[in-house]
């Protein structure tokens, strides 16, 4: 077994990289999928249906990432606070470094972007779907086992939480500007709470 970190990731550097994990609060409905017959889960991408995982912790986790439609799937790789899923750009400073664009929260982002118009899952997927915070992934850390391992021959982590129940984050990697980076060696996935100052975002990886 092993634990994973919590690390700033600069934005400059790392602008929309990093696959989105939405989390469901195990105290809110949960909305059926489409087409499905209730229970707990919630449109994914594609139209596929995400199933909202009760891992014995404060918040569910998705059972894939944004963009997949299976648990082993990379998903997409989305920008910090980039509601439309697209941006590309990583020329977001002046020459004296102030932030100067528009994208990622603007100029000052706020600090914490879970169900506002800048959470991807939430505006994408509606009801009950957003980004983690800092604290419930740091919670996923620090409460559950993780393993790395391979299922359907994609490397990753089974996370399992203290009730047993897991689920699989790919080594999806990341990308800069429009070039993937680290796909098959390392998992990054953001949180919705920014670094202080206004050029990071906290993920997991």
């Amino acid at each position: 077994a092993m634990k994973k970190a919590l690390r700033p990731i600069r934005l400059l550097s790392v602008l929309f990289c990093l696959a989105c994990l939405p989390a469901c609060s195990g105290d809110e409905p949960q909305p059926s999928a489409p087409g499905g017959g209730g229970g707990e889960s919630a449109g994914a991408g594609g139209g596929a249906a995400a199933e909202a995982v009760d891992l014995g912790l404060s918040v569910r986790w998705a059972a894939c990432n944004m963009g997949a439609s299976a648990p082993h799937e990379a998903g997409g790789l989305y920008g910090w606070a980039d509601p439309t899923g697209q941006a590309v750009t990583d020329q977001v400073h002046d020459e004296a470094h102030n932030w100067t664009s528009p994208l990622y929260g603007g100029a000052d982002p706020m600090p914490d972007i879970c169900r506002t118009i800048y959470d991807l899952p939430h505006m994408s997927l509606g009801g009950c779907w957003r980004l983690p915070s800092e604290a419930e992934a740091r919670e996923l850390v620090e409460r559950c086992v993780w393993r790395e391992g391979t299922r359907q021959g994609v490397k990753g982590y089974t996370v399992t939480g203290p009730n047993g129940r897991s689920i699989f984050l790919p080594m999806a990697g990341m990308r800069v500007g429009a070039e993937p980076y680290d796909q098959g060696r390392r998992g990054y996935y953001w949180t919705g709470t920014r670094q202080p100052g206004a050029t990071g975002a906290v993920s997991l990886h």
